[in-house]
């Protein structure tokens, strides 16, 4: 017989946390009285996330499910602070450049994240190191265009060279879009993407004066 984990919705969601996220709060503001820190942050599961835990026998489809997740959660979210904490990709590079890899994925297509392709400007590739950067995102389910994932591939291609970039995804792509189809469309657009990438960066050094 197959292990069935996780828990199952056989009714209308309604959020109940109230208490319990005032407590957590409460809890960790005390534990950082008197300890010097810059600021502190909680975090809350997306509700594609929750869906890969909760599983569907109330809602008539998966779209009605995962907006009635967005709907209870709702009160929750509002509790923290907007999302513009995220570490800079400059201030954590000397220590993720010393981890002996020989690549390094990391997120690159978010709105958080998008810009620091240019930091590779400034911090030099280490010799026989690959970049991995994510160029479609969980963030939204809006699908990226093929374009738009060819132009992410190219920025990172400009400044540490075509042999040194692989196109990546950002994280937890798999449990935080919304349906499966839209995960496969976000990867035939990074497929097509990669394509369009390959034949600029090919067509360019086509053009270029042999050495």
């Amino acid at each position: 017989m197959p292990l069935i984990t996780g828990s199952f919705c056989t009714g209308p969601l309604n959020y109940i946390g109230q208490q319990e996220v005032q407590r957590d709060i409460a809890n960790l503001k005390a534990a950082a009285r008197g300890v010097h820190v810059e600021e502190l942050s909680m975090t809350a599961l997306a509700p594609t996330v929750m869906t890969y835990f909760l599983k569907n026998e109330h809602y008539a489809s998966d779209r009605d499910f995962l907006f009635a997740i967005a709907d209870a959660m709702n009160e929750e979210y509002r509790t923290h602070q907007p999302h513009t904490d995220d570490i800079p990709l400059e201030h954590i590079l000397n220590i993720l450049l010393k981890v002996n890899v020989g690549a390094y994925s990391f997120e690159a297509s978010s709105p958080r994240h998008d810009h620091e392709w240019q930091v590779w400007k400034k911090i030099k590739l280490p010799d026989r190191k690959i970049l991995i950067p994510g160029v479609i995102g969980h963030f939204t389910d809006w699908i990226e265009h093929p374009k738009l994932v060819a132009e992410r591939i190219l920025k990172y291609a400009s400044v540490v060279g075509r042999e040194n970039v692989i196109a990546g995804v950002d994280c937890g792509l798999g449990t935080r879009v919304g349906t499966e189809s839209i995960l496969w469309a976000k990867f035939e657009s990074l497929v097509e993407g990669g394509r369009i990438a390959s034949r600029e960066l090919s067509g360019a050094n086509s053009r270029s004066p042999s050495g």
